[in-house]
Formats: C-alpha cells, sequence, structure tokens
C-alpha cells in the first residue's frame, strides 16, 4: 500500500519540477527563435517531465549533489545541514523541544566528498544555521483531500466534455460526396494508411478530427470551394497522422491531475498552437494550398463570431483571434514554416537533460522520528456476493426514433455500429433489406475482421456499398453471408419488426420457437419488446411461461424488467406458484419505483395463494424508500377485510418504515380493515412504538382510540406508550381522548392517574379534570 505522506512529497515534488520546467520553457521560447518541432518538444518535455524527474530523486539511491527536504516529528530552533552518504543513513539533528508539529529543513549535500558504495556510514558535516519551513503534521490529508477532490471535479469536466462529444457524434452523417472522399484517398494513398471515414454536421462552426474520423461542419462542405475543401481535409488528415486526437486527451487529463500548477494551462496552449502550425505547414504544400487554408480559417472566425454555430468541439480553426490572425498572415505571407521532426536525437537529449535535472532540481522527503508500532492487520471482511453477470458481457447503446436509429453494440469479439435514417424494412428471410425512405450503414468489427455496408436511394433504387477492411469490393457470396448473420442480430438487439418476428416464429415452430430466438437476445430493451408481443400473441401455460420468466430474469433493465412482467401478468394466466415465480424475480429488480409498480399491480391476486402471498411480502421487504414502501402495502390493504394474520404482517412491515409520517399513515390505514381494533393492538402498538415524532406517535395511538371495536386491551397497552411521549401538550391530549373512550375499568383510570402525574401542571390538571368529568 502506497504511503500516504510519501505519496504527498512525490506529488508536491512533480508540482515543483513541473513549475521550474515550465519557466524555464518559456524562457527558452520566449527569447529563441527555435524550429516549430523543436518548440512543440520543448513544452511537451517540459510538461511532462516533471513525472520523471520527480520519480528519479525517489529512487533509493545515492544522487550526487542533489537538494532534499527532510520533514521530522521535532520542530528544532536550527538544523545542521550534513552530508548523506547512503540513502539508508540516518540526518542527525539536535531537536530541542519535541511537537507535534513537522518543520521542512533543507539539507544539501557536501560539494566535496569521498565515499565508496557499500561501505561503512561516513558523514561530513558542514555547519550552517538553515530556516525551517514549519508544517502542522495534520494538513497532509487535507492537503491530500483537496488534491483529490479538485481532480476529481476536473476530470468529471473531462468526462462531461467526452459525453457531450460522443453525443454530438451520433447526430453526424456519413459524407457520400466522391469528391471529398477522392481527396481523402488520395491523401490516406500519399501517407501510407488507410483513408479515414469523413462526417458532417450541423451544429459545428469548424472542422475536426477524432479517433479515425474527419467531421465538416455542413455549411463548409456547401460553401467551400474544392480548393478550400482540399486544404482544410489535409489539415485535419495531418493531425490524424501526428496523433494530436490522443494527445489532447493524455495533455487534459495530465493538467486535470496538475491542477494547482497554473503554468500547465499555458503548455497546452503552446503545445496546441505548435501542432495547428505543423497541420498549416501541411496543408500549404499544396499548390495554392496556404492561400485557401487561410480562407478556410477566416471563414470558420466569421461563422463563431456571427453565432451561427452552437459549439466548437475541437476548435482547430477558430482559435481565439490573435494566434489564429497569426497563422492566417504565415499562410497569406508565405512564410516558410520547418516542421522537420526532432526524432530520436531529440528523444535522447531530452532525456538526458532530465536526468541531469533531476541531480540538482529541490525535492521532498519526508521522515519521521519515531516510527509507531504498526498495528494488527484486522481480518477481512467477506467479500460482497458477485451482482449477476449480464447474459454475454455486451454493452448496448439504443437509441430509436421517428427518423433516427442508432445502435452500438460492444462485446470480447468486437464491435457493432448500425446507423439509419428514415424507415427501413428487412426481407422476410432477413439477409438484406428491401425498402428504406433514407440511408442505412452496417459496420462491424469482429474478430479482426472489418466490414461495412452502406444503403441508399439513388434514382428510386437502393444502392449497396460494401468495403472489407476499409477497402471497397463487390457484394459478393462471402459479404451476403455475413449479412445474413448480422442482420438478425440487428433486428434481435433493436427489437426491430418485433410483432411480425413473433408472428412468423410463432407460424414456423411455435412458442418453443419464440423463446429460442429470445435466449439469443442480449440487449434488455430487444428481449423485453419480444416477450411482451409474445404474451400479446398467445395464450403461454405452465413449462412456457415457467420459460419465459427465466428469460425474463436475464434482463438488466429495471424498466424493461417492470414491463416485461407487468404484460405477461395483465395478458396471462397465472396459478399461485407460477405467481410465487414471478414475484421472486420482483426481488431482482433494485429501482423502488419499479418494484413498487409491479407490486401494486400484482397486489389482488397474490392474496389467492400461500406461495404467492409469502413471495409477495418478501419482495416488498426490500422497498427501502419509505414512501414507496408505504403506498405498496396499502395498495394490498385495499383488498383485505378482517384478516388478521395478513394484517398482522402489513403492520410487521411497517416496522422497517423510518419516515414518521409515512409510518404512521400506514398504521392507520390498517385500522379501516378492521371491526375489532383489540385483535390487532399488540401488532398495532409495536408498529407505532419507535415513531419518533411526539405528533405523530400521539395521532397514530388516537387513531386506535377511535378505532371499531376499541376495548381494554387496546387502552392498556395505549397507557403503556403514552410515558414515552415526551411533549407534555403531546401526552395530555392523548390521555384526554383515551379517558374520554375507554372502558369504564378501576385499573385504567387509576393508570390514568399515575399517566398525568408526571406532566407539567397545567396539563396534569386539564387531564385530572377530564378524568373528574368521567367519574362524575
Amino acid at each position: 500500500m502506497i504511503d500516504v505522506t510519501h505519496f504527498v512529497a512525490w506529488l508536491l515534488t512533480v508540482a515543483m519540477h513541473a513549475m521550474l520546467l515550465l519557466a524555464c520553457a518559456w524562457l527558452l521560447d520566449t527569447t529563441l527563435k527555435l524550429r516549430l518541432a523543436w518548440r512543440e518538444l520543448l513544452w511537451r518535455s517540459a510538461l511532462f517531465g516533471g513525472a520523471l524527474t520527480a520519480s528519479i530523486a525517489f529512487l533509493p539511491i545515492p544522487l550526487p549533489t542533489a537538494l532534499r527536504f527532510a520533514v521530522h516529528g521535532v520542530t528544532p530552533v536550527s538544523t545542521t545541514v550534513a552530508t548523506r552518504v547512503r540513502a539508508s543513513s540516518d540526518i542527525q539533528h539536535k531537536p530541542k523541544a519535541a511537537s507535534d508539529l513537522q518543520h521542512v529543513a533543507m539539507l544539501e549535500q557536501a560539494p566535496q566528498r569521498a565515499t565508496k558504495i557499500g561501505s561503512a556510514p561516513i558523514d561530513a558535516q558542514i555547519s550552517a544555521s538553515v530556516s525551517s519551513w514549519q508544517i502542522p503534521h495534520v494538513l497532509i490529508l487535507p492537503l491530500l483531500s483537496l488534491w483529490l477532490a479538485g481532480a476529481l471535479m476536473q476530470l468529471a469536466r473531462l468526462l462531461r466534455a467526452e459525453w457531450q462529444l460522443r453525443q454530438l457524434l451520433c447526430d453526424a452523417h456519413a459524407v457520400h460526396d466522391l469528391s471529398a472522399t477522392d481527396m481523402l484517398d488520395t491523401l490516406a494513398d500519399a501517407a501510407g494508411r488507410s483513408a479515414p471515414r469523413l462526417f458532417e454536421l450541423d451544429h459545428i462552426d469548424s472542422p475536426f478530427a477524432i479517433g479515425h474520423y474527419i467531421v465538416l461542419p455542413r455549411w463548409a462542405r456547401l460553401q467551400w470551394s474544392r480548393a478550400q475543401l482540399q486544404a482544410a481535409l489535409a489539415h485535419e488528415f495531418a493531425h490524424l497522422q501526428r496523433r494530436d486526437p490522443r494527445w489532447r486527451r493524455i495533455i487534459a487529463i495530465w493538467q486535470s491531475l496538475l491542477w494547482f500548477v497554473p503554468l500547465t494551462h499555458l503548455a497546452r496552449r503552446r503545445i496546441e498552437e505548435c501542432a495547428e502550425l505543423a497541420c498549416d505547414a501541411a496543408a500549404a504544400r499544396a499548390p495554392n494550398g496556404a492561400h485557401a487554408l487561410a480562407e478556410c480559417l477566416v471563414a470558420c472566425l466569421q461563422q463563431r463570431s456571427n453565432g451561427h454555430a452552437g459549439w466548437s468541439p475541437a476548435a482547430a480553426m477558430a482559435q481565439r483571434r490573435s494566434p489564429l490572425m497569426q497563422r492566417v498572415d504565415q499562410l497569406l505571407e508565405g512564410a516558410p514554416m520547418n516542421t522537420l521532426r526532432t526524432g530520436w536525437l531529440g528523444a535522447c537529449l531530452v532525456t538526458t537533460l532530465l536526468m541531469g535535472f533531476s541531480m540538482i532540481l529541490p525535492g521532498l522527503q519526508f521522515a519521521h522520528a519515531d516510527v509507531p508500532t504498526p498495528p494488527a492487520v484486522p481480518v477481512a471482511p467477506k467479500p460482497p456476493t458477485a451482482p449477476k453477470a449480464h447474459v454475454s458481457g455486451a454493452e448496448y447503446h439504443i437509441s430509436i426514433d421517428d427518423d433516427h436509429t442508432l445502435i452500438r453494440t460492444r462485446d470480447r469479439q468486437g464491435t457493432l455500429d448500425v446507423r439509419i435514417n428514415g424507415k427501413v424494412s428487412f426481407n422476410e428471410s432477413e439477409n438484406d433489406i428491401e425498402s428504406l425512405t433514407g440511408t442505412a450503414s452496417i459496420e462491424q468489427d469482429h474478430d479482426g475482421n472489418a466490414r461495412r455496408i452502406e444503403y441508399r436511394l439513388v434514382d428510386g433504387a437502393i444502392e449497396r456499398r460494401y468495403w472489407l477492411h476499409d477497402h471497397e469490393q463487390a457484394l459478393d457470396a462471402d459479404a451476403r453471408a455475413w449479412l445474413a448473420q448480422v442482420i438478425p442480430a440487428v433486428l434481435r438487439s433493436g427489437g426491430f419488426d418485433a410483432e411480425a418476428r413473433v408472428q412468423r416464429f410463432l407460424k414456423r415452430g411455435g412458442v418453443a420457437a419464440v423463446l429460442a430466438e429470445i435466449a439469443l437476445i442480449d440487449s434488455d430493451s430487444g428481449r423485453s419488446r419480444y416477450i411482451i408481443e409474445l404474451s400479446k400473441q398467445t395464450s403461454l401455460r405452465g413449462k412456457d411461461l415457467d420459460q419465459v420468466l427465466d428469460l425474463t430474469a436475464a434482463i438488466g433493465s429495471d424498466y424493461e424488467k417492470r414491463q416485461a412482467l407487468q404484460t405477461l401478468f395483465t395478458q396471462q394466466k397465472f396459478d399461485d406458484a407460477l405467481l410465487a415465480h414471478m414475484l421472486t424475480l420482483v426481488g431482482d429488480v433494485s429501482s423502488d419505483y419499479e418494484r413498487a409498480e409491479l407490486l401494486v399491480a400484482v397486489a389482488p391476486q397474490s392474496l389467492a395463494g400461500h406461495l404467492s402471498r409469502a413471495a409477495w411480502m418478501t419482495a416488498v421487504a426490500g422497498i427501502s424508500s419509505d414512501y414507496e414502501h408505504r403506498r405498496t402495502l396499502e395498495a394490498l390493504l385495499k383488498n383485505v377485510r378482517n384478516d388478521d394474520v395478513l394484517l398482522r404482517q402489513i403492520l410487521a412491515g411497517a416496522e422497517s418504515i423510518s419516515s414518521d409520517y409515512e409510518r404512521r399513515s400506514l398504521v392507520q390505514s390498517v385500522l379501516q380493515h378492521v371491526d375489532n381494533a383489540d385483535t390487532i393492538a399488540p401488532a398495532y402498538l409495536q408498529a407505532a412504538r419507535n415513531i419518533s415524532s411526539d405528533y405523530e406517535h400521539r395521532e397514530a395511538l388516537t387513531a386506535l382510540i377511535n378505532a371499531p371495536g376499541f376495548g381494554k386491551v387496546s387502552a392498556s397497552g395505549i397507557l403503556d406508550d403514552a410515558n414515552s411521549i415526551g411533549s407534555d401538550y403531546e401526552a395530555s391530549r392523548l390521555l384526554k381522548e383515551l379517558i374520554e373512550r375507554m372502558p369504564g375499568d378501576a385499573d385504567l383510570i387509576t393508570r390514568c392517574h399515575a399517566a398525568a402525574a408526571r406532566l407539567s401542571d397545567h396539563e396534569r390538571k386539564e387531564v385530572e379534570r377530564a378524568l373528574q368529568s368521567r367519574e362524575v
């Protein structure tokens, strides 16, 4: 386990080294006219080099001329600067007073010494008075907590931005403009790599590159000339060649971890500027490319300033005005931009310099004077039960509306991506699309085989284009065999045409054929839709209904499981055993609302059998929400009359409701379904006993007083509980209600006098007056 103290020391050392390296990088960048590649290497090395130099400083080896900050468990007035020959040598000092504070004293090794590794320690002390930096030891954990909170906040912002970008890409449409795709193919062939896919969006003001995609604004593709479009694509393709999208993520994550180091923001801006200039240079190599790219930059800036676009995920071509205009000026003036890579020479040089800096840069080292004896290792708790695994471990994202359908599947074998714009219908053989009103694409990467097919209408006929490993090919027998395999998977996961498919399977092989098909569906929404359709189209009995319930159990979504079970319950006939089976599945629903909805719907029929009643009560006990728990039990009460056993079970269930109001409301509702209050009084009083609010407690007991069949048993129990009401006012109100309705029993009257004796004078007199009126 990592020592928190040493981790804080390492983290502060990283921050200190990063600040020094970034300051040096800023100084060199502003004073020297470095080539673009060396500028980019300079800033990247300064940004990430602090982690390397700090880690080297913490290696357990003696470092000559290294500076250290040592934290001790005492606070001296001054410390002695000493030389430490071995890494395990103790730092000598003379404390004057013990303290709970820790101090930081700089220790500098002597400039001249003779050492021999492995020999006995040789300490050459140099007297020097060094002022100490004193910090309380209790600040270490708060500082760590502060850093962690800031880092988590920054990382949460990154995740939110990534999620927004993914949501935005869901609306992207593939560009089928042959001229644009031909440009990308030419760039890819020249670079010796596969061409990225080209998409377009409505709500962005500039192009950007991410992953293996280039996304254009729709307005740009429509307004830009061929030369401008070629320059923009060359610029974004250069980003992909340089792996700039990946670097942006890495730098953003690192900046989030070093959120308290202000110069990291400057480093990130400088690195992005270098990347943009390098991509500008790549695009400017084409004839008239510089002028065309400059026009693109100005157009993107105009779109942003005019407010025509709502969001810019990458801001590649529309940065803040000053750097962007500098780029435009450079392109128009034809200024030479040397973008040669630094290569291995630069990497070796940077590594050597950073290792050299680690010898002279200061570091932090923590050492306690007295190490306490570690506590005994506690007994490991019993591990929790692992959650039920998904059917196949697949991840699904399904979005279906009137005009757009998106299905994304990821499992151990690969990914499946389906996009449909408009209406689409598949043939009965389920191996092709027979009609569509817009476009459709199916892309699968399965066990290393990357395939893609695109459909679109051309002159009223469906055009099919097929790619294997990003190379377009004819739709041969192998491709059709792939479609015959992948289209049924799409139909299952998306729930497409579930009604017609269930009908076809019923005709082919009856209920067994439908159940076999449902067993192949991994997505929660798809499985739920097919179960619903099956329950609507045929009557299920015995074994078939039992199998459907088993298939429903594998649905992980609480909402989809509730929809399927509720439809089954309303459409099919359940006996006691089958209903109990279904109610055991309700126990797997973690959402209190969804569980309550199911139990409320099943409540009337669950009273008919002992198995289903017991399963129902077990399922309701797992509801943690007081509101949902109370309304579910009240739904069962609506069908109960003078069933003392069930009423006692409901009152026992009320004891797990922590809300005073919800518990009092439930126990009061029970009294509406009894004819003799004395028969359930002990269970009722037990359920009301732990109500902490004096008002709610008194209301619950008053309801029992006014219930039908109120007698001596109930009155005696109320007198037992009256002493637990702390408010004299509420206690006196309860006693006065009780005195008015209770039987004329001498023992009860005596106990009322005793209960009144503990009240304040005014409230006691009110109760005594009520007793006197009754006796008269």
